[in-house]
């Protein structure tokens, strides 16, 4: 069975004391994403293993008092390039779009007070190569059409992980294409609204495995390939990057 109940574990007594029970949480459900701003957790979609059901739905979950809210969906599309007319010079605006669709095995992760969500699979089983960025703040959606450089491939079961919010990068790495496993490493720079793929040793492929990044270093532990062997934790450091 799948729970609803976020686990909590105390960094100081590294025990793992229940959580009082609230009303207005998301339903039992796995494979989704969750991602901190400030006191805040926020989860986005996920599956019902049992019926197949894949949500889109966004909860907030406040750590300060226990309590989850379910946050409205509202959503804009990114500007499309500037458009050159002779002698007229056209801003870009913004279009009403819709927020990420149901999705399962995507990559989610905070920089400041955004969200950014990549990938996963849609309920058609169809793997996406979307970038959606969340405003806390604004409560609002944008589905990024601009972003410049080598866009990473449609994937699911990957890993989006954050680096500290004065570099504003974003490390993709690993997922499963549809076919394989892969092993390749994009970083999203946000200032620059621009990918990058790393040209350098990379780990090996999997799928479904964790990521973590702390001090110039990014971590990644466990996963599988096709063959369903695991994987055993790896370090990988700086000179990575």
């Amino acid at each position: 069975s799948f729970s609803a109940e976020p686990p909590s574990l105390d960094t100081e007594s590294m025990r793992w004391p229940p959580l009082p029970r609230h009303d207005g949480g998301p339903s039992p459900r796995s494979n989704l994403c969750m991602a901190a701003v400030g006191t805040k957790l926020y989860m986005y979609g996920g599956m019902n293993m049992r019926t197949k059901e894949v949500f889109d739905d966004l909860y907030c979950f406040d750590t300060e008092d226990n309590t989850w809210a379910l946050v409205p969906r509202h959503g804009t599309v990114s500007p499309s390039d500037v458009l050159l007319l002779p002698l007229v010079l056209t801003p870009p605006r913004h279009r009403p779009a819709q927020p990420p669709p149901p999705l399962s095995n995507f990559g989610m992760a905070a920089v400041g007070k955004r969200l950014y969500l990549f990938g996963g699979r849609e309920p058609t089983r169809e793997l996406s190569s979307a970038l959606y960025e969340f405003d806390t703040e604004r409560g609002t959606w944008i589905k990024k059409l601009d972003a410049l450089g080598e866009t990473p491939s449609a994937r699911s079961h990957h890993t989006l992980t954050a680096a500290d919010d004065d570099s504003q990068k974003l490390f993709l790495y690993g997922g499963f294409d549809g076919k394989i496993f892969r092993s390749d490493v994009h970083v999203l720079n946000l200032m620059e609204n621009k990918w990058e793929k790393l040209r350098r040793l990379s780990p090996a492929p999997r799928g479904g495995h964790a990521a973590a990044y702390h001090s110039d270093q990014l971590f990644t532990f466990g996963g599988w390939i096709s063959s369903g062997r695991n994987f055993r934790n790896q370090f990988f450091g700086s000179e990575w990057w």
